[in-house]
């Protein structure tokens, strides 16, 4: 396969891993809460936190340029951040939720730079129509079906 045809690829496989992670946690963010609220389960923070980014090769990651990857980086690390704090708390569901929604935030900001990164990438290669329609980087729907429990009043 040809490098440009590669690099195509990993850039829509990351964009829609970025989108499905952040909106999967912004849908299921009280589904969570109270999992943990409940029976103080990790697996499904794990799982809704999964990602295939930490197994590429830097052969891959070579591929793409550098106004990318550092914004695809800074999802990741971000996401880790999270991933951790989810897998090594103690902290009792007022906090976590507490915790939880700063980390979402954050998350949700990193994650529609680094969208729009990769999409302005596509288009400039022509390989995908502008605005980037692949992956919206608007996940205020996710909020507005309930996934979200920032409550009433919650300010950006």
């Amino acid at each position: 396969m040809e490098d440009a045809v590669r690099a195509e690829r990993l850039r829509i496989l990351l964009g829609l891993e970025i989108h499905r992670v952040t909106d999967d946690l912004l849908r299921r963010r009280t589904l969570l809460v109270e999992l943990w609220g409940r029976h103080r389960v990790r697996t499904p923070f794990l799982d809704t936190t999964f990602q295939r980014y930490r197994s590429l090769s830097m052969g891959e990651l070579l591929s793409l340029e550098r106004q990318e990857l550092e914004p695809i980086e800074a999802f990741y690390r971000e996401l880790d951040d999270l991933r951790f704090y989810l897998g090594h708390t103690e902290d009792m569901p007022r906090a976590l939720a507490v915790s939880m929604d700063g980390a979402l935030v954050r998350l949700r900001g990193v994650a529609r730079v680094a969208l729009s990164a990769l999409g302005t990438r596509l288009e400039e290669a022509g390989r995908a129509p502008g605005p980037w329609s692949l992956v919206s980087t608007d996940f205020d729907d996710a909020a507005e079906l309930g996934g979200v429990g920032f409550g009433a009043g919650f300010e950006e």
